[in-house]
């Protein structure tokens, strides 16, 4: 096979893992927010902030038990059944011992957070560890083969039914633990569909090379793992230690409706962008553009939605989850900025988990760990508003870091980022002159809203045409041929 020819494979597989993940994406958070829409009118901040914080305890000891796994599964340069049979005993090893930690320390952690239901909640979510142990290794080697299809439907199927769970329990008036079953549900049927659709069987046996392999590389990938969770759950227990669980429920459901337009946007590529920049990562020209093309098109995807949700938020929020919400607007608005510069992060994450410098991407994560912690702990007296501030600012300068440091130790170029700036330049436009629209016609609520979405949406579409053809067209590629088709007006490409 020629060199073209793998190209054109590895364009194929990817564009198909895409379409795939953006399926799976639009499903499961399409299900997920309207579930959340009527959670939130169904169930009080206090519940949600009770359910985030046993959470807190779920997230991080899950990234103690992922440990760098998956993409050691994911990166490895050939695959075999003792490596990956090594890998699963292992991690299923440590999500019971972890599973187990967590149900006897249930107690200690209700009275030091003077919150006593988690006495009750911690031990029915300890199971949840040893779920998503048993996941971990034949969701990776499915994500190694690029079978997104099955990993899609499990997704769907086991969101679905965890919001219709969820629903039901609410309306009954079960408050929080409408919120807890719609994790263990989640997890449940995820974990049963995987194994049905993987043809991986553990072999009894551990290999001593495989887990000294495993060591090395995942020593770095651990703790970056770790410090990612550290940064979502350690900010929601700062937020809870310090201000109330009121407050927690409120930071939650802001961060909420970002991360559920975030991954509907993006999510979809940077799921991709890590296995298809392991296949180049030997080739440095065939790395730089992919890696051009992955952060390019994600946050094509993520940042005009992200400005649009700032624009609209002080009418959109409360429409949708109720007045009682209003004091999540300003976090909204603040955070759609962290928002953007996670979306860059996660393909410059990837690349350098990629090219073998995870000990890059873990001090990077340092620094942007202890940096978030301390404006939460130095600005939260000053309210909540606040503390969002900070953080947005501080996850805009980590962004300029982290793509300098980028641009030092691989080889991608400062200017692999310019399609990155024209598209950020091109909805900060739109967005801008949809407010400026909205506020010149003395518009609120819905006559805002659609206004906002359609003055906006043109102007975003047209400037997309004229300056972020390249992204278009690695769009483009990805869809079917009769959507492909109609996409030439914005492609610039003539029919053939």
């Amino acid at each position: 096979m020629t060199k073209q020819d793998k190209e054109a494979d590895l364009r194929q597989e990817a564009a198909q893992g895409v379409l795939w993940a953006t399926l799976e994406k639009w499903l499961v958070r399409g299900s997920t927010l309207l579930g959340f829409v009527i959670l939130g009118r169904l169930i009080d901040p206090v519940d949600f902030g009770v359910a985030a914080l046993a959470m807190v305890f779920v997230g991080v000891l899950t990234a103690l038990m992922e440990g760098g796994f998956s993409q050691y599964l994911v990166q490895r340069r050939t695959m075999d059944r003792a490596a990956a049979s090594t890998v699963f005993f292992g991690v299923t090893g440590i999500g019971i011992v972890l599973g187990l930690g967590l149900l006897a320390s249930s107690g200690m952690l209700a009275d030091l957070l003077n919150v006593p239901v988690l006495e009750v909640i911690l031990p029915t979510l300890s199971g949840a560890l040893v779920l998503s142990a048993l996941a971990i290794v034949p969701a990776s080697l499915m994500q190694r083969q690029m079978q997104f299809r099955e990993l899609a439907m499990r997704q769907v199927l086991a969101t679905v039914l965890s919001v219709v769970v969820a629903v039901a329990l609410a309306i009954g008036g079960l408050g929080v633990w409408a919120l807890i079953a719609q994790t263990l549900v989640r997890l449940v049927v995820s974990t049963l569909v995987i194994w049905i659709a993987t043809d991986f069987k553990p072999q009894w046996t551990i290999s001593r090379a495989v887990l000294r392999e495993l060591s090395r590389y995942s020593s770095a990938t651990f703790f970056v793992g770790f410090l990612r969770q550290v940064s979502t759950e350690g900010e929601g227990l700062l937020i809870a230690a310090m201000g109330s669980v009121t407050a927690l429920g409120y930071w939650t459901v802001a961060n909420r409706i970002l991360r559920v337009v975030s991954d509907v946007a993006s999510a979809a590529f940077s799921r991709v962008t890590l296995p298809v920049l392991a296949k180049v990562r030997d080739d440095p020209p065939r790395l730089r553009t992919a890696f051009k093309a992955a952060s390019a098109t994600g946050m094509m995807g993520v940042a005009p939605l992200l400005v649009l949700v700032a624009v609209v938020a002080s009418e959109l929020v409360p429409l949708v989850f109720g007045s009682k919400w209003q004091a999540a607007v300003p976090l909204v608005i603040w955070l759609t900025f962290r928002g953007l510069a996670e979306s860059l992060q996660s393909a410059q994450g990837s690349l350098l988990l990629a090219t073998g410098k995870p000990w890059t991407e873990l001090w990077l994560w340092v620094l942007q760990v202890a940096g978030q912690f301390a404006c939460i702990a130095l600005v939260i007296s000053s309210g909540l508003p606040a503390v969002a501030a900070a953080i947005a600012g501080w996850s805009v300068f980590m962004a300029l870091v982290r793509t300098v440091v980028v641009s030092r130790v691989s080889p991608v170029h400062l200017s692999s980022y310019s399609e990155v700036v024209r598209v950020l330049g091109v909805s900060a436009l739109a967005g801008g002159v949809a407010w400026g629209t909205c506020r010149g016609l003395g518009l609120d609520g819905v006559p805002l809203i659609a206004t906002s979405l359609l003055v906006g949406g043109i102007l975003y579409l047209i400037g997309v045409r004229l300056f972020c053809r390249e992204s278009m067209d690695v769009i483009a590629k990805t869809l079917p041929p009769p959507l492909a088709r109609r996409s030439r007006w914005l492609t610039g490409k003539a029919k053939n």
